[in-house]
This record gives structure tokens, C-alpha cells and sequence, in this order.
């Protein structure tokens, strides 16, 4: 998974040409945050129960993570 400027994350989001998958991390929490809430909205249009798990990294083990990938790639 190739590194991404945060002026390139905001060109994908304009241009809605996603990556399938984004680690977001720093120091700054309200950036990340914001962050993740702009690719979350961009994304996920219908059935975001269905179509996105979000897993917080601080409370998620590396088998939840691998169960939720093989899940989705199951599906599409």
C-alpha cells in the first residue's frame, strides 16, 4: 500500500477514485478523524452497515481485521 499525500487523499475523495483499502494515522486525532469521516461519507452511499466495516485499530485484534477483509472479498 503505497504512502499518500493528504492533497492526493483529497483529489481521490473529489474525484471518488478510491483505493480499496486506507490505514489513517498521526499524531493530530481531529485530522485524522476528519479524515476518515471524509472517505467514510464519499464511500458509503447505501447500506453502510453492509457494505463498510469500520474497525477502530485500538479495540480490534489482527483475526477481526483478516475475518472482515476475506468477508468482503467473499462478496465482490
Amino acid at each position: 500500500m503505497p504512502e499518500i499525500l493528504e492533497k492526493d487523499l483529497l483529489k481521490q475523495i473529489e474525484k471518488r477514485e478510491f483505493d480499496s483499502l486506507y490505514f489513517v494515522y498521526g499524531e493530530d486525532v481531529f485530522l485524522r478523524q476528519t479524515y476518515v469521516n471524509k472517505l467514510c461519507e464519499a464511500v458509503v452511499t447505501e447500506l453502510p452497515e453492509m457494505n463498510f466495516p469500520k474497525i477502530d485499530g485500538r479495540k480490534a485484534d489482527v483475526q477481526r481485521i483478516l475475518l472482515e477483509l476475506l468477508a468482503k472479498k467473499e462478496y465482490s
